[in-house]
């Protein structure tokens, strides 16, 4: 969370706490550390030149990663390199103005950030000329998705934080009354802006979405030649979090956001089409199109699309967890200790059931990874009570975000992340088949059991070479070597070789059957 009170007031209005109490806050959570420090001059900032500090540190530190010395410690070597500004990815039309001539390094350090969005806008027509001007590094060592609206969103909900934060802080929120009259306060507003008036009403402003309503709607038929379920944008109610529309993730694309339409759960897929209309109309579109063609339960649902402003939107299915990588990485330590579970191996076999029915619609998903997939959780059928207790909720898997995927026909395509492809598909990137997806499958189990990814410790130049010349990641957690041998015949180096999600889902149930008499479960 900003520590000054502009931007404070930017995203919570005047309901945030004042800054003595922040302040008291923020010494609570670095009681326990001995490397950092507040500095209570920047809380009352107009601008955040905290920024400006981290600026400057950027500057001095690639001058100095980049500068050259023999033994006697004279410089051999030196660059002058300037850093002209730290940005976040909602600067990128700013970017796109400069690239032809500036230098851009890209940090993904969120695991919610798509990978396959980075991917889509470097091939995008203004950027794909000047790919050699960016540099793409993903900062994989925060195993779980966090940030300040996540952790307001548990706060309202309940849930606990624990994890995430000092136990101090926990405390403070509990007790301390400034806060509670805040968050009440916050509480109301939301509940205020929605109303019954013959049915629900959305009050919230389309600036709230990042959003204008001086533009002319977009008309989708335009754009679709198929029939699909239209939602007008007054249909759908917008959760809060603190008095502000609660965010699910974001993209370079799109941004998703909690509502409910018809009072069911919802996450409303919003594409910003005031900039790079045409890159995020076709992102758009395919993914509308994906869903549209596939009818499995294990891939999501879509709802329905529709426009408003100069908005589009596509409505789909939510779920009630996490999606799978942040589920493994929060819990990398008792998953790779304890390993997998029986269920999973039927969660597998389901799972590869929604990717058959993908195939057999002609789709590719071309973007096979932990973050794409979603957990649902569903009520056992068929058993008693006392059972459904004890085991819980079944685990059900979806696949999601179909915003680079193709169908057989098409003849441009675009990459998703390079890391989960079959070494046919590095080499070209035309040369993509369903068993490319069958391959990025076994990456994806891979990572699923070892709760980080692939060749983490790699970067994805040394990672293309090694899988083109056959290489692959070994098992270094408990793997029975039925599943073993399924998931090494998915990642098959040639193509040929692979099974198909049928077989691949037959053999996944049959090594469930076996599991489950070997083990009396």
């Amino acid at each position: 969370m900003p520590t000054h009170n502009t931007n404070l007031q930017k995203k919570l209005g005047n309901y945030f706490l004042p800054p003595v109490k922040r302040l008291e806050m923020y010494q609570l959570a670095i009681a326990d550390s001995d490397w950092i420090d507040v500095d209570p001059y920047l809380l009352m900032q107009p601008k955040n030149i905290g920024l400006e500090q981290a600026r400057v540190s950027l500057e001095q530190l690639l001058n100095e990663k980049f500068t050259v010395k023999d033994e006697d410690g004279n410089v051999i070597e030196s660059h002058n390199i300037k850093a002209i500004s730290v940005m976040g990815v909602d600067n990128i039309p700013l970017v796109e103005r400069r690239i032809a001539k500036d230098m851009f390094i890209f940090v993904q350090n969120r695991p919610s950030i798509s990978h396959f969005e980075a991917a889509l806008w470097l091939e995008s027509e203004k950027v794909k000329p000047y790919q050699h001007n960016v540099i793409l590094v993903k900062d994989e060592e925060i195993p779980y998705e966090m940030s300040s609206t996540i952790l307001r969103d548990k706060i309202c909900k309940g849930e606990s934080v624990e994890q995430f934060i000092p136990l101090k802080v926990c405390e403070f929120f509990k007790t301390d009354t400034t806060f509670q009259k805040v968050f009440k306060s916050m509480q109301q507003k939301a509940k205020d802006k929605v109303t019954e008036v013959g049915g629900p009403v959305y009050a919230e402003p389309l600036e709230s979405f990042g959003l204008s309503g001086d533009s002319v709607k977009e008309n989708l038929k335009e754009h679709v030649d198929f029939t699909f379920n239209n939602i007008e944008f007054n249909e759908l109610v917008p959760e809060y979090t603190f008095g502000q529309p609660t965010k699910l993730g974001r993209g370079l694309a799109a941004v998703v956001w909690s509502m409910k339409w018809n009072d069911v759960p919802v996450a409303v897929k919003i594409f910003n089409i005031s900039s790079q209309k045409s890159r995020k109309i076709g992102s758009f579109k395919l993914e509308l199109r994906a869903l549209h063609r596939i009818d499995s339960k294990y891939v999501v649902r879509c709802l329905g699309a529709g426009s408003v402003g100069d908005g589009i939107y596509i409505v789909l299915e939510r779920a009630e967890t996490l999606n799978i990588w942040n589920f493994v990485t929060e819990n990398a330590d008792m998953w790779c200790k304890n390993g997998y579970s029986l269920e999973w191996i039927d969660a597998w076999a389901n799972l590869a059931d929604g990717l058959h029915a993908m195939s057999s619609a002609g789709v590719y998903h071309r973007d096979l990874q932990l973050d794409n997939i979603l957990l649902f959780k569903e009520k056992r059928e068929g058993v008693l009570e006392e059972e459904k207790k004890s085991e819980g909720d079944k685990i059900i898997f979806k696949v999601s975000d179909f915003g680079v995927s193709s169908l057989e026909e098409d003849r441009d395509m675009i990459r998703g992340s390079i890391r989960h492809y079959a070494p046919e598909a590095i080499e070209e990137r035309m040369n993509y088949s369903s068993a490319c997806d069958v391959y990025s499958f076994g990456m994806l189990l891979h990572e699923m059991m070892h709760g980080k990814r692939i060749y983490s410790d790699h970067p994805t130049s040394e990672m293309t070479v090694k899988i083109i010349a056959g290489e692959r990641p070994e098992f270094e957690v408990p793997c029975h070597q039925k599943i073993k041998d399924i998931i090494g015949c998915c990642w098959a180096q040639k193509p040929d070789d692979r099974p198909s999600f049928a077989e691949v889902s037959q053999m996944l149930r049959n090594a469930y059957n076996e599991l489950a008499l070997e083990t009396g479960k």
